[in-house]
């Protein structure tokens, strides 16, 4: 089986934004899709004119690595509160019921993208966001086209088989050997490096077809605590990559999941998620 990272890049640019004062303190989160080709063998240097080049800003890293230290009002911080409270191993489960809830009922989905639609508005650039609460906005590319595209997607859906979630297919963080251990904040520059992706896609890759599983797509979610949304967003797809993350969530031939969950702060987290069959 031959990995292969699609050409594609798919971005999510999240920005925290207090109503009341002009700093940010999320902007320009990158989010990329990796997919799998089973015509070639596993061959790192083979894909690389392949690897999707994910910005590491290093302003913008430490920006999020420091960002307990940043000033925000008693709103902000709150919230922030809230998210510290969370499990990540809760966030790991509301990720796999809130996924299986759209396979097993598309139309229900549906209603719940014609809500977000209201939500919808333009800043000063003129550019499309999604306005999550009072202090959240998450930028979009396309904005009420893909949500109407999106729309017409799913009224095209049966109803599919929930996921069988498989710890097998949980996909590491960088430094972590043991998914269970999930209370340490991970290094968002680390987790989305495409050589450490590659290079541990193609090891789960071959590890798991002894235990005759193969693995058929992985993408990740850079987002909020807002499962929900978060979701909705992968199947609304607003990105460069063709679809392809629904089309993950979607495809009836998958039949397992893993789902891997990390704080890169207070507010803000990682999802890895991780697609397979039986070979």
């Amino acid at each position: 089986m031959g990995c292969h990272i699609c050409d594609n890049k798919s971005e999510i640019n999240i920005e925290q934004i207090n109503e009341n004062n002009s700093n940010n303190d999320f902007e320009n989160v990158n989010n990329s899709i990796f997919s799998i080709d089973n015509e070639n063998n596993l061959n790192i240097n083979a894909n690389k004119d392949k690897i999707i080049k994910v910005s590491t800003n290093k302003n913008l890293i430490n920006k999020y690595n420091n960002f307990d230290n940043a000033n925000t009002t008693n709103s902000t911080n709150n919230t922030l509160l809230n998210s510290q409270k969370i499990s990540l191993e809760n966030l790991r489960m509301l990720m796999l019921n809130e996924i299986n809830l759209s396979r097993k009922n598309p139309k229900k989905i549906r209603k719940k993208v014609e809500k977000y639609i209201k939500n919808i508005g333009k800043n000063s650039k003129n550019e499309y966001y999604i306005k999550v609460d009072n202090y959240n906005k998450i930028k979009l590319f396309h904005g009420i086209e893909m949500f109407e595209n999106c729309i017409k997607y799913l009224d095209t859906i049966e109803e599919n088989n929930p996921f069988e979630l498989k710890n097998e297919l949980t996909f590491p963080f960088p430094g972590n050997k043991d998914f269970q251990n999930l209370t340490y904040n991970i290094s968002l520059e680390e987790a989305i490096n495409e050589n450490y992706l590659t290079s541990t896609l193609m090891k789960l890759t071959n590890d798991l077809k002894i235990k005759n599983i193969e693995i058929v797509n992985f993408h990740y979610d850079i987002m909020n605590s807002n499962v929900e949304l978060s979701v909705l967003l992968q199947i609304i797809d607003d990105t460069n990559s063709q679809f392809q993350r629904r089309n993950n969530i979607f495809d009836k031939t998958i039949k397992y999941i893993g789902i891997n969950v990390g704080r890169v702060n207070e507010s803000l987290f990682c999802y890895y998620l991780l697609f397979g069959k039986d070979i």
